[in-house]
């Protein structure tokens, strides 16, 4: 069973890797990310013993934003690869007029996030228009049978998004921003400064995280007690600072299809194939990669640099399409990380 929560951010968060003069910073909180802390704050809280961290099965999405609209049921899915599933269908009606097929091309590859009712209909089978006179006041429609959607570009925060066509723009917009704030560290021997600049994200939007347990050592209550405890204490970097806090409740989730014969899923987080199954899922997924890892925040400790796929990736699963967990052994302790994320059902015409 997964456990639905909405994540209300009180302040900016700071998850990225340091740089020199300016900080970078995330614009999303990866899925293990949460579930490293998660299990560092169920140690803390002697909710699990040191010796059963490795037996912990947590399954995470990166958060999602999620759209508060009264009587709505709407939440926001991560999706990739649009441009690649329609580009042969774009092909065939756009034949007479490339600037149009480039135009769309370019969009959807864009295109990261989707409402929950768009993974129902058969991806496969929707036809995508543009209307509008010029490039200004082009508007892209998709449809899927009955039921009408639209692409909304929100800029470089998430990306595009597939929408209902119920949702407005104004429901929709200030989902996040990025600050920068100056830092100035003052050496207590030299007095030297050394002046920098802080990368933060703040989300305007609460962020639904759903988590899976599949784990008899945990009770609903030990994940909760987690949850706030991490919401006192702060997600990511700079927490002295008071950043990266938050606020939950508990959402009914999110409606999606349960078809449990489809050959392929979208991974709502970071996800690194089992090395047995990785020729078999690459060859049929549409995917992004990233190397996850290598050095952590403050302290620079080297962690095991990971190939994972990004979240929104459609990956092929015949039968169980378990992620890998890596295990680093550092002087502070060990550190579990799960590239094994919650998956969604993804319905094509060529799963059967």
């Amino acid at each position: 069973m997964i456990y639905w929560y909405k994540l209300h951010f009180t302040s900016p968060v700071h998850v990225g890797e340091r740089g020199i003069g300016v900080e970078s910073v995330s614009n999303v909180i990866h899925s293990t990310t949460i579930h490293g802390a998660l299990i560092n704050a169920l140690l803390l809280l002697n909710r699990i013993n040191p010796r059963d961290v490795r037996n912990i099965d947590l399954r995470l999405n990166t958060p999602a934003p999620i759209l508060d609209i009264e009587g709505s049921t709407e939440k926001l899915l991560w999706l990739r690869g649009l441009h690649i599933l329609w580009a042969e269908k774009l092909r065939q009606y756009l034949k007479d007029d490339v600037r149009l097929y480039n135009e769309l091309i370019k969009k959807l590859k864009s295109t990261f996030l989707v409402t929950s009712s768009f993974l129902d209909h058969d991806i496969l089978e929707c036809r995508v228009e543009m209307h509008g006179a010029n490039s200004r006041d082009e508007e892209i429609m998709i449809r899927c049978g009955g039921d009408e959607y639209r692409l909304l570009s929100i800029g470089g925060y998430f990306g595009n998004i597939i929408l209902t066509n119920d949702i407005g723009d104004t429901e929709i917009a200030g989902i996040a921003e990025h600050e920068i704030r100056p830092r100035n560290r003052i050496d207590r021997i030299t007095s030297a400064a050394e002046p920098y600049h802080l990368g933060l994200i703040r989300f305007h939007k609460p962020l639904l995280l759903g988590i899976k347990n599949n784990s008899s050592i945990l009770s609903r209550n030990d994940i909760e007690a987690a949850l706030r405890f991490l919401g006192d204490t702060g997600i990511g970097g700079e927490r002295t600072y008071g950043f990266g806090k938050f606020s939950f409740e508990k959402t009914d989730g999110i409606r999606v299809n349960n078809d449990d014969q489809a050959k392929h899923v979208v991974v709502q987080g970071l996800y690194s194939p089992p090395p047995e199954k990785l020729g078999e899922i690459l060859g049929n997924s549409i995917y992004q990669l990233m190397i996850y890892g290598f050095r952590s925040g403050y302290t620079g400790i080297v962690r095991k640099p990971v190939p994972v796929l990004r979240e929104g990736s459609i990956i092929y699963c015949d039968g169980e399409c378990n992620g890998r967990t890596v295990i680093d052994r550092e002087p502070l302790g060990t550190i579990i990380r799960s590239f094994n994320p919650i998956t969604t059902p993804f319905k094509t015409s060529d799963n059967t």
